[in-house]
């Protein structure tokens, strides 16, 4: 048996794992940013009480899964975010495992489906936010969940899909739609025969119920109750940008791997039925996946990792059709071309965690600093903000600079910061009292200054 095809494929995915470990490894895990606090925080698991906790109070999202791993990860390691960094990569690498298994579960040869993996893992949108900011995880579980369960149907294993299905709802609300590219599978696979899925549809349909039970007696956020940013929008310029934003940060790369391969082969890509199965549900994917966050008004890139999964999928069976029909000449070159591109990649994905290691470098610093004296006995902090750089305290902690210090010293301070957050309205303005600690981060350093001069100053106490 000839073991080249091996070889070669072998070859593909360590240049693939090694421009992620290039691109990410030493940048993950540098600190805690904004929502990681609050996080970890409320997910710490003391008993056997706190798990059930978990799915009843919540952050304002409902996802207990997630609560789950951040939990278990602080019972084993402690607040360090090097432990934190190393389960967001791990979570990373597992997803792109899970999407090239789909791929060949939806019977796309395995070139393919290492194409499928490496297009999502690749993607220069979105990855590198899940991977170094830690509430990024909510992310990953979604796409880890629902490309497993979506390979258990493919397979038809149906009583494993519908528990995966329901950890994937457990992790993110985007998994709301996710059972209409499963039933899709379920019916493809069926062959003429879909009213056999029915056991499927009802798993589906009864893990959803039981999701909006579980949710509604916790105090999870509604469309009603939450944020501005956070309620649906259906303006039509809104809508659109986030369509034309959202196929950007989803479909760039895969889009540009199929254009080259198209402008190589230069034939009319002629699909057997397995691809235009793959073409169909990736396309399924990607719609559905976008189906409640084209609606808010909040943008973010985190929402394109589950929806890039189907443009993966598809792009990789398109790819599949063109090798197909290349000479031997031109699948030499293509297979060239899956060596240069992750290398040419490697740079442009290193350069882009610069935003995320920035803000992580001045969290760690901050809270190294400061943590020591509340330890010993420090119960009002005042903070001096430098908004003249982008990396300052606002955007690294947000409001959440309490419970940054609670996190690490186990006590919760008293925190005023001047100047006040760009957002905080007069009236939430009040005077600095006398406090014993103050503290100024100015020129990417965290320094003890003497309070005295700023007593009396208007700033946003931080609850």
């Amino acid at each position: 048996m000839d073991q080249r095809p091996r070889r070669r494929l072998a070859l593909h995915a360590g240049v693939v794992l090694a421009a992620f470990a290039v691109a990410y490894w030493t940048a993950v895990g540098q600190g805690f940013i904004s929502d990681d606090f609050r996080w970890i925080l409320e997910s710490r698991l003391r008993q056997a009480a706190d798990i059930k906790r978990l799915f009843v109070d919540t952050t304002g999202f409902y996802r207990p899964v997630v609560a789950l791993v951040f939990g278990a990860t602080d019972y084993f390691a402690g607040p360090d975010p090097r432990a934190f960094g190393r389960v967001t990569f791990t979570f990373a690498l597992l997803c792109a495992c899970a999407v090239a298994v789909l791929a060949r579960s939806l019977r796309l040869p395995a070139g393919a489906a290492l194409l499928a993996g490496s297009l999502w893992l690749l993607n220069p949108h979105g990855i590198n936010m899940s991977i170094l900011w830690m509430s990024g995880l909510t992310a990953l579980c979604l796409v880890l969940f629902g490309t497993l369960s979506a390979i258990a149907v493919a397979h038809g294993r149906w009583l494993m899909a519908t528990p995966l299905f329901f950890a994937a709802l457990l992790s993110k609300e985007e998994a709301i739609l996710l059972p209409l590219p499963l039933v899709l599978i379920a019916v493809l696979r069926a062959r003429g025969q879909a009213w056999r899925i029915w056991p499927l549809a009802a798993g589906l349909v009864a893990a959803e119920i039981v999701y909006f039970a579980l949710r509604s007696r916790s105090d999870a956020m509604t469309p009603g109750s939450a944020p501005s940013f956070y309620r649906f929008t259906f303006a039509i310029g809104d809508v659109a940008a986030n369509a034309l934003q959202y196929a950007d940060r989803s479909l760039t790369l895969a889009a540009a791997v199929v254009l080259i391969v198209a402008m190589l082969v230069r034939v009319r890509p002629r699909l057997d039925p397995a691809e235009r199965q793959a073409v169909a549900i990736g396309a399924t994917w990607l719609v559905t996946g976008f189906g409640i966050t084209l609606f808010l008004p909040v943008r973010s890139s985190l929402y394109a990792l589950f929806p890039s999964v189907g443009g993966a999928i598809a792009a990789s069976a398109l790819v599949a059709a063109f090798w197909r029909q290349a000479s031997v000449r031109q699948r030499k070159v293509l297979q060239v071309m899956a060596i240069v591109l992750p290398i040419c990649l490697t740079p442009v994905l290193r350069a882009r965690t610069a935003r995320w290691t920035e803000l992580a470098r001045v969290s760690r610093i901050t809270v190294e600093a400061v943590t020591p004296s509340i330890g010993r006995g420090t119960t009002a902090v005042l903070f001096v903000d430098d908004r003249s750089r982008r990396d300052n305290l606002e955007n690294a902690f947000g409001s959440l600079l309490p419970d940054a210090l609670e996190l690490f010293s186990s006590t919760r301070p008293q925190v005023w910061m001047v100047p006040a957050p760009s957002d905080a309205a007069p009236e939430q303005l009040e005077p600095v009292p006398p406090v014993s600690d103050a503290w100024r981060y100015q020129d990417g350093r965290i320094e003890r200054i003497d309070p005295a001069g700023l007593i009396g100053a208007p700033a946003l106490r931080l609850r």
